[in-house]
């Protein structure tokens, strides 16, 4: 599991920058995924999906594993690098506790549990309950750009082996 989590510390941070800086710039809509927003290949964050919020930003992304990570992010958020608990409350369902690492002004979920996972694809509202507040987010159409993330990934060149 430590493993996991500093490849999801990897992703943040190459993500911190890109996503803080220019959001929205280089995607594409989801085809019927709502407002949900995908970065193509070629682009700084390439196959990751994005919906903007008042409260609070979701992205998305599949790890090389396939699954998905979940991304809560603001603009005003400046966190160092840490594993940390939250809250998440999917629609009115119970809400559940989830660990994710923080970086920058992002922080990061892998969803290893096929429950969460179904739950979020038909999620029509997440709210997020962090130390320092409570945040909601509409991210109608979820389950729809998990898809078109997984389908951007497949169509990627693959990865040469590790050199060694």
């Amino acid at each position: 599991m430590r493993r996991g989590l500093s490849v999801i510390a990897v992703i943040g941070a190459a993500w911190a920058g890109a996503v803080a800086a220019q959001p929205g710039e280089g995607q594409t809509p989801v085809p019927n995924g709502g407002a949900w927003m995908i970065a193509s290949p070629g682009q700084a964050i390439e196959c990751t999906a994005r919906v903007n919020g008042p409260q609070i930003d979701t992205m998305l992304t599949a790890n090389n594993a396939g699954k998905m990570v979940l991304v809560a992010g603001r603009a005003d958020w400046n966190n160092p690098g840490a594993t940390a608990p939250a809250s998440l409350q999917i629609d009115a369902k119970k809400p559940r506790k989830v660990s994710g690492n923080y970086v920058a002004n992002l922080y990061l979920v892998l969803v290893a549990d096929d429950g969460l996972l179904k739950d979020l694809e038909s999620a029509h509202q997440l709210t997020w309950t962090f130390k320092i507040g409570k945040f909601q987010a509409d991210v109608t159409g979820l389950g729809t750009a998990f898809e078109a993330v997984r389908a951007c990934k497949a169509s990627l060149p693959a990865s040469p082996p590790p050199q060694g």
